[in-house]
């Protein structure tokens, strides 16, 4: 019982030990230096930058069985106004949780109840649906495709030439 009352003990004083009790200390250690992103408050400083996006999307809605589906193509012009040239672009893909291999997919826990059968089991996991983009296909304004890398729900897609500073 003694070890244990030691053990609990010691994160407390650790941590109490980190924060500087001293009425004079310097402000900068509690909070980032200002520089021309952002002012001292936290607000935006006079270089301060957002990148913009606009997105034009056009979709179909195909409800025949067995197999409904959407389909759809989407315009995104991206304006950089960064200070520095993009090479290539991270796209956030939702619709991929919904993939049979997705990770979301391998991190649920649900137990079976006891009086469940195994077809009510599968019909509560939705195994038959297979959710997520296939066939994604990423053209520039050119029309010439775009290699792309999908990891999960993320997709890069590289630039054939780099989005300039302050350009789109």
């Amino acid at each position: 019982m003694k070890k244990f009352a030691i053990i609990l003990i010691f994160p407390v004083c650790f941590f109490a030990q980190q924060y500087n009790t001293n009425k004079f200390h310097q402000i900068d250690e509690l909070l980032p230096t200002p520089n021309t992103y952002r002012n001292a408050a936290g607000g935006p400083g006079h270089e301060y930058w957002q990148q913009q996006v606009d997105y034009s999307i056009q979709v179909k809605l195909d409800e025949t069985w067995p197999n409904p589906s959407l389909t759809g193509s989407e315009k995104i012009t991206y304006y950089n106004y960064s200070p520095d040239a993009l090479n290539y672009l991270w796209v956030q893909l939702d619709q991929n949780i919904f993939l049979k291999n997705s990770l979301s997919n391998t991190t649920e826990s649900d137990e079976k109840p006891k009086d469940m059968s195994f077809t009510t089991l599968q019909r509560k996991l939705n195994y038959d649906f297979d959710g997520g983009y296939k066939k994604l296909k990423v053209k520039e304004a050119k029309r010439k495709e775009i290699p792309v890398v999908v990891q999960g729900n993320m997709m890069r897609g590289d630039l054939p030439s780099p989005i300039k500073a302050k350009k789109s």
